[in-house]
């Protein structure tokens, strides 16, 4: 009888490529941002400044949450793998951030950034998750974008197409992750 041995997942490996690609990746999102508010009337107050000291942070944050969305679900907690591939994730994102100017070094603001993440995390969870359990289609307010956008915004409200564009583009950076998944399985065997 043949089967197919299972090849170790490469967690650590797997965590280290998705946090080299979280700059680049912001970038580029953000680009697509501000082009899709080049032709409007006039820009969402939040996305006035997209290289400002407020929003590179913030959109890191907000891709991040997937990378731990997907690390945290049952699956990849019984396989092992969550601190794994999210502790090796967050940590190199840690370190380009810090390279990059956007978080210090020093061990209070590490402290602070991880406390963010943390707080973030919870919230932007609660607005995914909630949006099955409505009885309405959710638009905006309430949703992922909404929330990164009062926190773009220091507890204020967010501006309505900003919230559905980054809805958007989290629900297609889900759908990535998701689909990286599935060809991993493919390479490593199921979980």
């Amino acid at each position: 009888m043949f089967w197919r041995q299972k090849k170790p997942w490469p967690w650590e490996e797997i965590g280290e490529a998705m946090g080299r690609k979280l700059l680049p990746q912001t970038d580029k999102l953000s680009n697509t941002i501000r082009e899709a508010f080049e032709d409007a009337p006039s820009s969402p107050q939040d996305v006035e400044n997209f290289a400002g000291r407020r929003w590179r942070p913030e959109l890191t944050t907000f891709l991040m949450f997937w990378v731990w969305y997907i690390a945290t679900s049952p699956k990849l907690r019984e396989a092992g793998a969550t601190e794994r591939l999210f502790g090796t994730y967050r940590r190199v994102c840690r370190e380009s951030l810090i390279g990059a100017g956007l978080v210090e070094a020093s061990a209070d603001e590490i402290r602070r950034w991880e406390s963010g993440l943390a707080e973030r995390f919870d919230a932007y969870k609660e607005a995914y998750e909630s949006r099955v359990t409505e009885k309405a289609p959710v638009l905006f307010t309430g949703t992922v974008g909404w929330v990164f956008g009062r926190y773009l915004r220091h507890g204020g409200e967010g501006d309505p197409r900003l919230a559905i564009l980054i809805n958007e583009l989290g629900s297609a950076d889900f759908v990535g992750l998701a689909e990286m998944m599935k060809n991993l399985e493919r390479t490593y065997g199921r979980l």
